[in-house]
């Protein structure tokens, strides 16, 4: 059995672990009866993307960063062309994040055209999809890792539906699936492949900060101290970059603009809770119809599995998750439920590991000893990437 957490705990302790997750799983299954449903554009459940390329099915934001895309293809500056694609598609100007980070159309303005775009984030899909296969079957088995590939599908199918690849969030998604992969790799270039995919995803998107900034403090912790600085000095690079950004979208704007509160930060602080996080969930295709208490559960056992077994990147995939997911329960509209597709791909390896640990958790309630694991007491400490040094 895999090694987990669980088999430190006492009989009293695994009765008291037990008991709580019982009582938390009925009442999050209750309270989530009904809750996460599609937001309605136009009348229709919205979704990510539509597969018919016609106008009128195509999302607005989509739309948005099509046009924005061609125009600096044609040599626009990003920021002269973006101001009156965001009037047009009905985005408000005043806040910097609507504008979002440049980066996506330089880098899609170098490709020869959409079917390039596309390709270019199926390969790095199959990149990260390796990674995890390999990362999964060292830290739980081979059985699981499949598992958890294919779960992982339900992610990078996004990159090949309709426009999609053109959402920054899916990006982000997959830079963050490579990162996180090529963490479970001890050798020096693994690991600045993860830290350069993981400061890529959050030039991308600002939303990838959660996952850098967790990456930085494990390998502080871990006394991986090059580690540590590469992703500050990277994060550092960030907010220089988002600086700059900021100088260059308030250039654009009028005296008027910027007296403006129209499309300030308040606008996200909606406060959406157990709904918005339920929604955010459902970007794993898979789950995308799924009942809210499905949902509950599968972020529940999810999460208990990243958290339980003794894997350092499993564990850092949990905390991210979870920041997320608190984040989002008072940060986002509903039409911004696409942000699930940043902590989507960190879910599958829990909740394929969450067997193990439940197995494990009622041999302690039970008072049996747990097969195949050592009574040893760790700390959070790695399989797959050593111990503290």
């Amino acid at each position: 059995m895999t090694p987990n957490r669980c088999s430190d705990l006492s009989r009293f302790q695994a009765r008291l672990l037990s008991a709580f997750l019982v009582i938390v799983a009925v009442q999050g299954a209750v309270l989530s009866w009904n809750k996460g449903n599609l937001p309605l554009r136009d009348g229709a459940p919205d979704t990510l993307t539509k597969s018919v390329p016609s106008e009128e099915s195509i999302a607005p934001d989509l739309q948005l960063y099509r046009d924005v895309t061609a125009a600096v293809a044609r040599g626009d500056n990003y920021y002269t062309a973006a101001k009156p694609q965001l009037i047009k598609h009905g985005f408000p100007v005043r806040s910097t994040f609507n504008w979002r980070l440049p980066t996506y159309a330089w880098l899609f303005s170098l490709l020869p055209g959409p079917w390039a775009i596309q390709g270019l984030l199926v390969l790095l899909a199959a990149a990260g999809l390796t990674l995890h296969f390999h990362a999964d079957q060292t830290a739980l088995d081979l059985t699981a890792a499949a598992v958890s590939s294919f779960l992982l599908i339900g992610v990078v199918k996004w990159s090949v539906d309709g426009l999609a690849f053109y959402t920054q969030e899916l990006w982000a998604a997959m830079l963050i699936l490579i990162s996180s992969g090529a963490l479970a790799r001890k050798e020096p270039a693994w690991r600045c492949l993860a830290i350069g995919a993981g400061i890529a995803a959050l030039l991308f998107r600002e939303l990838a900060l959660p996952y850098c900034l967790w990456a930085g403090l494990f390998a502080a912790y871990h006394r991986r101290w090059k580690e540590a600085a590469a992703w500050s000095g990277g994060i550092a690079l960030f907010f220089v970059f988002l600086y700059w950004h900021s100088r260059q979208v308030a250039a654009q704007l009028t005296a008027e603009e910027l007296s403006s509160a129209a499309g300030g930060i308040v606008n996200w602080l909606r406060f959406g809770g157990l709904d918005f996080v339920l929604l955010c969930t459902r970007l794993n295709a898979f789950f995308f119809a799924a009942p809210g208490p499905l949902l509950f559960l599968y972020l529940l056992f999810s999460l208990l599995g990243l958290a339980c077994i003794r894997d350092e990147r499993l564990l850092l995939q949990g905390f991210v998750a979870a920041s997320y997911l608190a984040g989002f329960s008072f940060i986002g509209m509903s039409v911004n439920f696409y942000w699930g597709l940043l902590f989507a791909p960190l879910l599958p390896a829990g909740i394929v590991a969450a067997p193990a640990v439940l197995s494990t958790l009622w041999q302690r309630a039970s008072g049996q000893a747990p097969s195949g694991s050592s009574p040893a007491s760790f700390s959070i400490s790695s399989s797959s990437t050593g111990s503290r040094k």
